[in-house]
């Protein structure tokens, strides 16, 4: 009679020590990690960036997420969602990390970060823009983007006038840079004079200056309304090999439109 006693009490004790193993790892599992992560980001899930995809395994950059102590690239299987390059997406995983590199990790799910509205608005405009004189692109090395010239009066004494700019946060800028990555493996963050300073520009007796890549900024930015944009923009590879649009860009039905209004092209 003692001897069931004892073995239902150790019986009760591993059942009550299963239960409590279980909350925590439910609680921990669950957690929201401070540090200014995205909201409802827990220890199993992360935000990043697609920047490569081979046979449905995506090569993540981590912007977000506990995983970061681990590393800032994942190999994610995509479970058939078919998603592109540049796409910014939410994974949760089963909190086991293979620390390789880059990390391997079981997807649970996987789901697609929407863009803010400026976001929208600029990723719009740089897709017709990589579209437009495809000759520029040809056999380029990287593309570079001067994500300031989107927020000038970050950078000069225009204080006055930021009101006329579309509101973008630091995370914003984090997204159109990495939207890039669905036209390369390749980006910088850079102005022509950064591109200078550290040596790629081409410069010589035998060539206009040039470089190897193509530079994407903006020109100008007039406000008509918090809808209702005119922004040039500008493809740059050389001198003699630029392309300078102004478009006209509306926010309609929950979508930019947008139209050329001028082309400029050296």
């Amino acid at each position: 009679m003692k001897n069931k006693k004892v073995i239902y009490i150790v019986i009760i004790s591993i059942i009550l020590a299963l239960i409590t193993f279980a909350v925590i790892y439910i609680v921990n599992s669950k957690e929201v990690i401070d540090g200014g992560f995205e909201e409802n980001l827990t220890k199993n899930s992360f935000i990043g960036y697609i920047t490569q995809i081979n046979s449905g395994i995506a090569t993540v950059k981590v912007s977000d997420g506990y995983i970061l102590a681990s590393g800032d690239l994942v190999n994610v299987d995509l479970l058939g969602n078919h998603f592109e390059k540049g796409t910014k997406i939410k994974v949760i995983y089963d909190g086991n990390i293979m620390e390789t590199y880059p990390l391997k990790i079981k997807v649970v799910s996987i789901e697609k970060v929407e863009y803010s509205n400026v976001v929208k608005l600029y990723t719009t405009l740089i897709d017709d823009l990589m579209a437009e004189d495809q000759a520029l692109n040809y056999n380029m090395q990287y593309i570079a983007i001067d994500i300031n010239s989107f927020m000038p009066f970050n950078n000069t004494n225009v204080e006055e006038d930021k009101d006329m700019y579309p509101k973008m946060l630091e995370e914003d800028k984090q997204d159109i840079v990495n939207y890039l990555y669905r036209y390369h493996d390749n980006i910088k963050v850079a102005s022509y004079k950064d591109l200078q300073e550290q040596g790629l520009v081409i410069d010589n007796e035998l060539t206009i200056p040039h470089i190897d890549g193509i530079l994407i900024n903006i020109g100008k930015i007039e406000k008509k309304s918090d809808n209702h944009y005119l922004i040039s923009m500008c493809k740059y590879k050389s001198a003699l090999g630029a392309i300078f649009p102004e478009y006209e860009a509306k926010y309609i039905n929950d979508n930019w439109n947008f139209e050329i209004k001028s082309m400029a092209i050296s």
